[in-house]
């Protein structure tokens, strides 16, 4: 939880920076919103490791198949990236590419969710054999 008060603190520093650059040079201020974006983006990965193992561990305790949670975590990074690259195109000014991201991040997700779908499958499957 403290990584987030500390990335929110350093966005906020950013969109100021960004803000006063924007009156002048908007090259510069585009440069540096993508600059805090990347960076910030790396500190909030970091929690990810023990969320990492929290999930291996309720993993194993549930007998999920690791490829059913592993499908889980696939479509959860499809969105987020989404969603870093269409409001950086939409900031950007590049409205259109933004919608074009947003339609290859649903795709995206649909074929990571391909293995979900198997297993729902094969479970009703199973539960239809009994």
């Amino acid at each position: 939880m403290e990584i987030f008060w500390k990335t929110a603190a350093a966005a906020v520093t950013a969109a100021v920076l960004i803000a006063v650059l924007r009156k002048t040079d908007g090259a510069s201020a585009l440069t540096v919103s993508l600059g805090a974006c990347v960076i910030l983006a790396a500190a909030a990965t970091i929690p990810l490791r023990s969320l990492r193992e929290t999930l291996d561990m309720l993993t194993d305790a549930s007998g999920l198949r690791s490829e059913t949670v592993s499908a889980v975590m696939k479509v959860c990074a499809v969105g987020l990236v989404t969603q870093f690259c269409e409001a950086y195109c939409r900031e950007s000014g590049s409205f259109a590419l933004g919608k074009i991201v947003e339609i290859c991040g649903s795709i995206a997700a649909l074929c990571a969710s391909a293995p979900l779908l198997s297993s729902v499958l094969t479970v009703l499957k199973e539960l239809l054999e009994r």
